[in-house]
């Protein structure tokens, strides 16, 4: 039988690190002042749209179509769009007056929307997306899981805004 080390408290996963890197982690971890990521902060693997042409909109594409800006959350759409580790307000504003795709089009999974965004998702572009799979398996199908609270994940990780 393997002997695994107690301090791992039963996972594995550290053991796919090189030993020496294993073993600093560990120390600094058992530190009484060590403050773990995880507790002042949640970090996953973000959501999946289904269709990022459809959800992720230009600023130009949510003003033609009138998408009140309480539905839009501004995303890294992908990691390219990120040139540095910080995600600000200038870079934000850089993507917008590029007309980057960097708006999310973020509903809510019950109650009333409005004329516009029901407008929107009637278009042919948003029919096609109603039926790809991920869209088609989800109650509704146009609300996307996972989205966290922009305010949120801007204080705490700075690395989604």
């Amino acid at each position: 039988m393997v002997e695994v080390d107690p301090r791992l408290r039963g996972r594995l996963r550290p053991l796919l690190i090189p030993t020496d890197a294993r073993e600093r982690y560990l120390s600094i971890s058992a530190d009484p002042k060590a403050i773990k990521f995880g507790d002042f902060a949640k970090i996953g693997i973000g959501y999946v749209s289904g269709d990022n042409e459809f959800f992720h909109l230009t600023p130009s594409q949510a003003r033609l179509h009138k998408i009140p800006a309480e539905y839009l959350a501004t995303t890294v759409r992908r990691g390219r769009s990120l040139q540095s580790n910080v995600v600000d307000q200038h870079l934000v504003e850089q993507w917008q007056a590029a007309d980057e795709p960097c708006l999310l089009l973020n509903l809510p999974p019950t109650g009333e929307l409005p004329e516009t965004v029901s407008r929107y998702l009637g278009t042919d572009q948003g029919n096609e997306a109603s039926k790809r799979y991920k869209c088609r398996v989800r109650l509704p199908w146009y609300s996307v899981p996972g989205v966290r609270d922009r305010t949120t994940s801007c204080s705490t990780c700075r690395a989604r805004c």
